[in-house]
């Protein structure tokens, strides 16, 4: 395998048109595609007929990925924990790729985090990936989908964000942060009539870990296979819809969420078994 930080596809077309018409390919770049939902979708897009750059930390599960998806793709070394560098290379993955439709975020530093210290170090690597990471990704992409005229923008956000959860505070205002800011972003494009549409993808329980099985954790529930839950997300994406709760039953906790007291939240949550 070359050493390039940039890998692209043998299959990949000669010649890229950078003008969106019905007959200009679609192109796709997924960040955060080496694992879970992001690597479910960028297959699941690939299929669809779009040319997908894959972005992720471990570039030889992106290449891996590459392998088994039968359409140009393309894939890039990314840390979204490095914003400059980050913005950078995604930039770079654009024009390589002659252009950008859709944009998907789905990264987060949870499991680079450890929320069961004191310390405020420990929570650092989430609020790296899942704020600045998120909002310096998005805003570049959005920037460029604001001079070409229209996009799709793909974020993903948590149930943990609708509300404080004690048991991973910097998690859960990170991804609160997430679902503000897109919805910020949409209403501003709503406001000026402008084709630019966001998502914010909204997921519960996923078993999107390969080596954790969250049916097995006591707090666990409405658990939703890897393989389901992203078929619900490409259908979000699909229809853009501007939020998506993954799967649809956690919509209905959204909106408990947003009336129930905070007393009687604690009370539930401080129960055996409370899962917020």
């Amino acid at each position: 395998m070359m050493p390039l930080l940039l890998l692209v596809s043998s299959l990949a077309c000669s010649t890229i048109l950078c003008a969106h018409n019905d007959t200009t390919p679609r192109r796709a770049i997924v960040i955060g595609a080496s694992v879970g939902m992001g690597r479910e979708v960028s297959k699941l897009l690939a299929a669809d007929g779009y040319i997908v750059g894959m972005a992720a930390r471990r570039i030889e599960l992106l290449e891996k990925i590459q392998q088994e998806i039968p359409t140009p793709t393309y894939v890039m070394h990314l840390d979204a924990s490095k914003p400059y560098e980050a913005v950078e290379k995604f930039t770079r993955l654009i024009e390589v790729m002659g252009g950008l439709d859709l944009l998907v975020i789905a990264v987060t530093g949870f499991w680079d985090a450890d929320f069961g210290t004191s310390s405020w170090i420990g929570s650092v690597p989430v609020l790296d990936v899942d704020v600045a990471g998120f909002f310096a990704l998005a805003r570049t992409g959005l920037s460029f989908f604001e001079q070409q005229g229209y996009g799709h923008l793909v974020g993903f956000s948590s149930i943990d964000g609708l509300h404080g959860v004690a048991a991973v505070p910097a998690y859960s205002a990170s991804k609160a942060f997430c679902s503000r800011y897109l919805q910020a972003e949409r209403n501003k494009y709503i406001q000026r009539n402008i084709p630019i549409f966001i998502t914010d993808i909204c997921p519960g329980w996923v078993n999107s870990k390969d080596n954790l099985d969250c049916t097995q954790l006591q707090n666990a529930y409405w658990v939703e296979s890897l393989e389901d839950a992203s078929r619900e997300i490409f259908n979000a994406i699909k229809h853009k819809d501007q939020v998506a709760y993954i799967t649809q039953r956690w919509k209905k906790v959204a909106e408990l969420l947003a009336w129930i007291p905070n007393d009687l939240y604690n009370a539930l949550s401080a129960r055996p078994g409370g899962s917020f």
